[in-house]
């Protein structure tokens, strides 16, 4: 994690998770041959508290002699402004500040205090939601020039050392609020969790880090194969799909993945949602396609898989399907003669819910099953009509609605696998209305675009 001569600050929070990688870290700083230091974010959130928090670090940092770098952020504003929850707002400030300092030299690693509770958390959340093996892999020990060197620390073992030590910490009440899906898992699902088998968060962290091992060899047989079957340039990459689906090849998703990254040049936007999209097509015959970000696209052309720069369209959305993967958002993209906008949402009443519109509309992630997918209608396509369950087939509602019969075929539609979500601006299924508050919420803005491209 660490090179002699390197300086290394700690995010420090004043939590006893940060405290305690602080005076770890210190006491080890001899023996390491590293300088520590620290850097503490007040988001302007918790108001008098936060304030607090703040001089709490300082007098630490102080009493140590360990150099502290803080900063403040109207986190509130910030978040109103970008249109983004507080938790993602928070998370951005804090990595636009690390990554400042790194690019500026005043240190060279950052230290960043998760445990393993922390990991335990987000394999749930990602098994929960739906995610890739590097999802269930759960948080990385070292990502870059960020390191955790706490991550499989259990948090008793945390309080014990620092009762051991005299030293006490801060406590943010908002971890208490059940409101949030972390906070739930770890007061709630990962206790019981416990109840069915002492040790069961510690069994999850070391299955996640089997589950990275097997993610990792995949990506590894992944670029063996691209090596020696993938061909083109990096403009244009194309693959036999007999190959690909061979019992012997590896997943056939990551081969997909690695041959969109490489003609992205990057992975920005690239999603799992996506690469499931490519996979869809595999057996589907000369002609069928996807597009992608970054204005690529993936077609089937007798026998041969190819990925490539389409010919024209916006780099933000697709012609004919965009998908949105809950775990990315905020998400926007230009479709069907809409600007459409998904944002995470954390809605405190149900009065919020009900003043849906025409143009915005609350969805319950939990209800998802198939993934979120922009696209034009299809033969099978149906609605969710009522609370008992009754349903309608999408063609039968543009019959009722009078939608023009040449406007159908191009209708814009958001769905999750046949099951229309909401035929924007006409019609919102039932099927994935919220209907608990604690539950993780979309938010969905349509905005009509006239021919020239204005709101």
């Amino acid at each position: 994690m660490v090179s002699p001569g390197e300086r290394v600050f700690i995010a420090l929070s004043g939590g006893a998770d940060s405290v305690c990688l602080l005076l770890c870290l210190r006491e080890l700083s001899s023996a390491l041959g590293i300088t520590v230091g620290a850097v503490h974010i007040e988001h302007g959130i918790r108001g008098q508290a936060s304030l607090d928090d703040a001089e709490f670090v300082r007098e630490l940092c102080e009493r140590l002699g360990v150099p502290l770098v803080s900063r403040s952020f109207d986190v509130p504003r910030i978040a109103g402004e970008g249109g983004t929850g507080l938790e993602e707002a928070a998370r951005g400030v804090r990595y636009e500040t690390f990554a400042s300092l790194l690019s500026g030299g005043q240190c060279d690693k950052v230290a960043i205090a998760h445990h393993c509770g922390d990991m335990v958390e987000t394999v749930l959340f990602n098994l929960a939601r739906g995610s890739s093996l590097a999802g269930l892999s759960g948080i990385k020990p070292v990502r870059g020039r960020y390191i955790r060197p706490l991550l499989w620390a259990q948090k008793s073992e945390i309080e014990e050392y620092l009762a051991a030590r005299g030293q006490d910490f801060v406590t943010d009440e908002s971890n208490a609020d059940e409101t949030y899906s972390r906070n739930r898992l770890r007061h709630t699902v990962v206790p019981e969790l416990e109840k069915v088998h002492a040790g069961a968060a510690g069994n999850i962290a070391r299955a996640a880090m089997l589950l990275g091992e097997a993610d990792s060899y995949f990506k590894r047989e992944a670029a063996r194969f691209c090596a020696e079957y993938v061909t083109g340039s990096e403009e244009e990459l194309s693959v036999e799909i007999d190959e690909l689906c061979k019992p012997d090849a590896p997943l056939p998703s990551y081969v997909i993945y690695d041959c969109i990254v490489r003609v992205r040049g990057g992975a920005k936007d690239i999603t799992q949602a996506h690469v499931d999209a490519v996979g869809g097509i595999l057996h589907s015959g000369t002609g069928a396609s996807v597009d992608l970000p970054g204005g690529l696209t993936a077609a089937v052309s007798y026998g041969r898989l190819t990925f490539g720069k389409r010919e024209s369209g916006n780099d933000n959305y697709s012609r004919e399907e965009a998908c949105v993967d809950v775990g990315e958002l905020p998400f926007e993209c230009e479709f069907g003669g809409y600007k459409v906008t998904f944002s995470a949402e954390t809605v405190a009443s149900w009065e919020e819910i009900r003043r849906d519109n025409r143009c915005t509309k609350y969805i319950d992630c939990g209800k998802i099953m198939d993934g979120m997918q922009l696209r034009y209608p299809r033969r099978d396509d149906y609605l969710v009509i009522d609370d008992a369950g009754h349903t309608k087939r999408l063609n039968r509602l543009f019959i009722d609605s009078k939608v023009p019969a040449e406007k159908r075929e191009r209708f814009p539609v958001l769905c999750d696998g046949s099951r229309v979500i909401w035929a924007l601006g006409l019609r919102f299924s039932k099927s994935h209305c919220v209907s608990d508050l604690g539950e993780s919420i979309v938010r969905i803005d349509i905005t009509e675009i006239d021919d020239e491209g204005r709101n």
